[in-house]
């Protein structure tokens, strides 16, 4: 236990189990522990560590409870699930905050990789969407010889949250740094450059801009050019915030 903490530290006010199911995720993801890694279980054990952070009866004194339409509830657990929307976390320490943002950050990098798979509620099995039988999908691909037989569509949910709650919910929650926003702006961007939404990705990539030059103690128009992106030679202040969301934007 000692040792897991000392590679995957947590703050020292989450609560135990929290504190372990942070760990366990962080030891899930790392590639040098497993030959495959088990994103379905990732993201559920990072899901599970942000419904128990927002609960303000277990991690989360003092934070509103979202209203049941906002939220976002957790397989396998009895708990009141996640806030899909922001929240306003600025009454929290900056050690209870830094790791909420690596739980979402995670969450939303597991997202990714779970756009295409479904759980079949019946046998809380997991399977690509392209082998799942029903009228989405009227040629539905064989599963490898030996596994578990296809799901029927009627029984089947997403696995997790699209990578956009994740990364919204991120942008928008108050009490994070102009840094961790950026985190999430850039990360938002990338994926929607991967998939295709290039125009939307160059929005992600100027919001990602206005987040660090609105952090700066001078005006926008001093070091940045916001039609081109680029740095002015005579600006008299740049933060590595600025670097970093105007070399992403190149």
């Amino acid at each position: 236990m000692e040792m897991t903490e000392r590679t995957y530290p947590t703050p020292t006010e989450w609560t135990f189990r929290s504190r372990n199911i942070y760990r366990t995720a962080h030891k899930l993801e790392d590639p040098e522990e497993w030959v495959v890694l088990d994103w379905p279980a990732i993201g559920n054990h990072y899901c599970v560590v942000l419904s128990r952070l927002e609960d303000p009866t277990c991690d989360g004194h003092g934070l509103p409870i979202a209203p049941d339409e906002d939220r976002a509830y957790v397989v396998g657990i009895d708990a009141l699930g996640f806030s899909k929307k922001g929240l306003d976390i600025s009454s929290m320490s900056e050690e209870w905050r830094r790791g909420y943002h690596i739980a979402l950050m995670k969450a939303a990098r597991a997202a990714e990789h779970l756009e295409n798979t479904v759980r079949d509620r019946t046998r809380r099995l997991t399977f690509p969407k392209e082998q799942v039988i029903g009228p989405s999908n009227p040629r539905p691909k064989p599963v490898p010889m030996g596994s578990s037989s296809a799901p029927l569509e009627e029984n089947c949910d997403p696995v997790s949250q699209s990578p956009q709650t994740f990364y919204m919910k991120a942008l928008t929650t108050t009490g994070f740094t102009s840094g961790q926003r950026l985190d999430a702006a850039l990360a938002y961007a990338d994926w929607l450059d991967y998939k295709g939404l290039h125009e939307t990705a160059e929005e992600m990539y100027d919001w990602g801009l206005d987040i660090a030059m609105g952090a700066l103690p001078v005006g926008a128009n001093n070091i940045v050019d916001m039609k081109t992106g680029l740095i002015n030679n005579d600006a008299t202040y740049v933060s590595n915030n600025v670097l970093r969301a105007t070399a992403a934007l190149a």
